[in-house]
């Protein structure tokens, strides 16, 4: 007896189907893997050259331009804080008692008195402080100095020359270099604040004229009666 050897058909081969179509050849195109050809890939890493060429251009552009502004940024920036600060400490100003330690006083050189916004102190307290002009003449360097204390003077800026100075604006509408006035008579004279303070004078690269007005009354406030007083006016 006679035994039959079965082959399996080879997978490049296949069994005609009816009507005489043709078994799918594995090498046609449609069967063919995805890719890429190497003129693909040469015209994909030129046009991505390019496209980093055009944003590391233009970022550097971006850099130089920030590097060349950045003093002038800073310069602002720093401008602004000190008008900040000034105008804060300026516009809380309120009167001291006529007999109080802390009334207003001023010169061309600094002012001192009472805010109730002081910069290092707590906000809502009243706080006696001071704005100081100080020229250094052997290095032709002028500060301006805060302070609320002896312990607790803050320099806020400095810049070459001496020509800063501060002025006060009177109800007669004058600016003086010095407050209170000596030459105003009548109400004038009770005035403990002026109506504007201003820092001028300063280089006009580095910082304009500073313009701050206080917003409380410029006249000391009545004294608050004594418990001794009020008891023997009661008897």
């Amino acid at each position: 007896m006679v035994k039959r050897v079965f082959q399996p058909m080879p997978q490049s081969c296949c069994a005609p189907r009816r009507g005489g179509a043709a078994c799918p050849d594995a090498a046609a195109p449609g069967n063919r893997e995805a890719g890429f050809t190497l003129v693909e890939v040469l015209v994909t890493l030129v046009i991505l050259g390019m496209v980093a060429a055009t944003v590391f251009g233009s970022l550097t552009q971006v850099l130089d331009a920030r590097a060349r502004l950045r003093p002038y940024l800073d310069r602002s920036e720093e401008t602004a804080l000190v008008a900040g600060w000034f105008r804060q400490t300026v516009q809380a100003l309120i009167a001291d008692y006529d007999t109080g330690k802390n009334r207003f006083s001023a010169t061309a050189n600094g002012f001192s008195g009472l805010t109730t916004s002081p910069l290092i102190g707590s906000p809502g307290t009243p706080t006696a402080f001071r704005w100081v002009l100080k020229h250094d003449p052997a290095i032709d360097v002028s500060v301006l100095e805060y302070a609320e204390r002896p312990t607790s003077t803050i320099q806020i800026a400095r810049w070459s020359g001496k020509d800063a100075v501060f002025s006060y604006y009177g109800q007669d509408q004058e600016w003086r270099r010095a407050w209170p006035p000596t030459d105003l008579e009548g109400s004038a004279t009770r005035a403990q604040l002026p109506q504007l303070v201003r820092l001028g004078g300063l280089p006009r690269e580095l910082f304009p004229t500073i313009v701050a007005a206080p917003r409380a009354a410029p006249v000391p406030p009545p004294l608050p009666p004594s418990f001794l007083g009020a008891a023997l006016s009661q008897n």
